[in-house]
């Protein structure tokens, strides 16, 4: 008929135990996840800030043939390789954690502008999507 109570205390106590197990592996399985995607995102911002760096070089070289025909073309373009140099001497030796943690700031005190940097990026990758069919 119903099992016996000793019996019944040791399948319930055998199912917890399952559980904490699973649940165990489970929070393992995520942390080794989070840390690799972070170790890729990691590797992905050193990567990106070195071609923002070298993009600055090669904008400073256009600016500098540019220059000679409209300085003040020339002029601009170079305080644009500036800041392009800058921002990739900004964010090397940063982590991602540092990197979100000062883009939620920025989206808190500047909602409005955060919110048009989304729209005018999600028009810029919705045009070089579709320009690329």
């Amino acid at each position: 008929m119903g099992q016996a109570p000793e019996q019944e205390a040791r399948g319930r106590q055998s199912a917890a135990t399952s559980g904490d197990i699973t649940s165990g592996a489970a929070h393992g399985a995520a942390a080794v996840l989070q840390q690799a995607a972070s170790e890729t995102a990691e590797v992905a911002l050193i990567s990106s800030t070195d071609r923002m760096a070298r993009l600055g070089r090669a904008v400073h070289g256009a600016a500098n043939e540019i220059g000679r025909e409209l300085p003040p073309m020339g002029d601009y373009m170079h305080s644009a390789a500036d800041r392009l140099e800058g921002l990739a001497s900004g964010l090397r030796g940063k982590s991602i954690e540092d990197l979100v943690s000062s883009l939620s700031g920025f989206v808190r005190r500047e909602p409005g502008i955060a919110f048009a940097g989304l729209v005018f990026a999600g028009l810029v990758v919705t045009r070089l999507v579709s320009t690329s069919h």
